[in-house]
């Protein structure tokens, strides 16, 4: 590994945030907070046009997840986000997720690796705000070593669905017990793995 970046306290992104790294086996963030690595603004305002590339988080025991794209509130619908070669690892804590997808739309997630995460490698939740397309491409998620995740894939069961489209395009799955889990419950749109 290359340069190890320590941070104690979350990442937040605003609108136009662009962190690149010099490749995820050069960059690693290590965080030892609690929450999530990186994080939107969460003040009110829409976050949109981020760009996250190049760089590894690794986090500690504390940690809820790696990467938060959105938030869970009214009113908040965040667009355009572009996540490329990132790998997230060693989220321990019970319930962690390396990537938390909260009601966004137009994101790319290409190159990346989430893990090891007790709970999901991915965690999507997509309701009446969420009209978007999300693509994955080349992306794992859940992963050989320990922690491996109980989902490696999971929608949560957020009412009402609306989930416009989701393609996974050359994507790796591996849970301890479910790959990918899409929760039905009269929701529309459609996925393509």
């Amino acid at each position: 590994m290359g340069e190890i970046l320590r941070i104690a306290s979350s990442i937040i992104y605003k609108t136009g945030t662009s962190i690149r790294g010099a490749g995820r086996d050069k960059t690693v963030f290590k965080f030892v907070g609690t929450g999530f690595a990186f994080k939107d603004d969460s003040t009110g305002t829409t976050t949109n046009n981020v760009h996250l590339s190049g760089f590894t988080v690794d986090c500690s025991t504390t940690t809820d997840g790696g990467i938060r794209l959105g938030a869970s509130k009214s009113g908040y619908s965040p667009h355009d986000f572009w996540l490329d070669e990132i790998r997230v690892i060693n989220l321990t804590k019970t319930g962690s997720v390396g990537l938390s997808i909260y009601n966004i739309s137009h994101a790319q997630i290409s190159n990346c690796q989430f893990l090891q995460a007790n709970y999901a490698g991915c965690k999507l939740v997509a309701d009446q705000l969420n009209t978007g397309v999300i693509t994955f491409i080349n992306t794992q998620f859940g992963g050989d070593s320990s922690p491996r995740p109980k989902y490696a894939f999971r929608q949560e069961n957020y009412t009402p669905q609306n989930l416009g489209s989701l393609d996974m395009m050359g994507c790796y799955y591996q849970g301890d017990s479910v790959g990918i889990y899409f929760y039905a419950n009269g929701g529309n749109g459609f996925a393509r793995a």
